[in-house]
């Protein structure tokens, strides 16, 4: 029989079986384990005392983080020994990253996470950067893993720092806070920049993921960035410098407005 449980959340583990009584206690031992003995390991929620349902409660870490963890029981009080049940295992299951994520706000992107016991159906939403647990205000829409533990994400607005919650097994959500993500996104200026032909000219970017060796180019509003092709008329290709400063200058007058078409790093444009 396996228990499932989610790293940094309780478990309640119940028993059955003659002598089972409250003062009882359990534990966990690794999976090759051939006996009970040593400490209780913290990793796999330590040592609880069963009660009069039958009942104890652990909180497994993400350092044990694994499947087959085998119980180990003890009948009565202190002193007694432990029993190995090497058929009744406790799966913990845990999220470790990617540690960092960046994806391009308004772009569909594929995430794939990485972990203990992450399957199909799983599913994960993201919290603020100051949330402290999965239940804080300003949660994104849940998505849910395929059979590869990733899942396809989009989001419509620039932010930094979001942190991972998962629930994995139809559990209660975890926070994973050393799971974070990035919305890269240009957000300024947001005044209409206005230069003259032919003279030198720059504006300073804002926004998340903003960084020098990014790419950019300006094209006709009309234009795809994905598919269009930086235009010696409109500055050709740019490349960002310290700050987000961009300095570029035209060669022609475009049509009325142009806009920015912008590359991230390796990601698309």
């Amino acid at each position: 029989y396996a228990f499932n449980a989610s790293a940094g959340a309780h478990v309640n583990v119940s028993v059955g079986g003659v002598g089972v009584a409250a003062g009882d206690a359990l534990r966990f031992v690794g999976a090759s384990a051939a006996s009970c003995d040593g400490e209780a390991s913290a990793a796999y929620g330590g040592e609880a005392a069963v009660s009069a349902l039958g009942v104890a409660t652990l909180v497994p870490r993400a350092a044990g983080a694994g499947a087959g963890r085998q119980l180990c029981y003890r009948f009565g009080g202190a002193g007694e020994p432990f029993v190995l049940y090497p058929n009744y295992v406790l799966n913990i299951r845990s999220v470790s990253g990617p540690a960092f994520t960046a994806v391009v706000a308004g772009v569909a992107e594929r995430v794939v996470f990485e972990g203990d016991g992450i399957t199909a159906g799983d599913s994960v939403f993201w919290v603020p950067a100051s949330a402290t647990t999965c239940e804080d205000d300003g949660r994104t829409a849940e998505v849910v893993l395929d059979a590869g533990g990733g899942a396809t994400v989009l989001f419509d607005e620039a932010t930094a720092g979001l942190r991972l919650c998962a629930v994995l097994a139809g559990r209660a959500p975890v926070l994973y806070g050393g799971v974070r993500l990035d919305v890269y996104a240009v957000t300024g200026p947001s005044e209409t920049q206005v230069v003259a032909v032919g003279a030198d000219a720059q504006v300073t970017l804002a926004g998340v993921g903003v960084a020098a060796g990014d790419e950019a180019f300006w094209a006709e509003p009309s234009a795809a960035c994905a598919d269009a092709a930086p235009s010696v008329a409109f500055g050709g290709l740019l490349a960002v410098a310290e700050g987000g400063a961009l300095p570029f200058r035209l060669a022609a007058p475009g049509p009325g407005s142009l806009q920015l078409c912008y590359r991230f790093a390796s990601k698309a444009w």
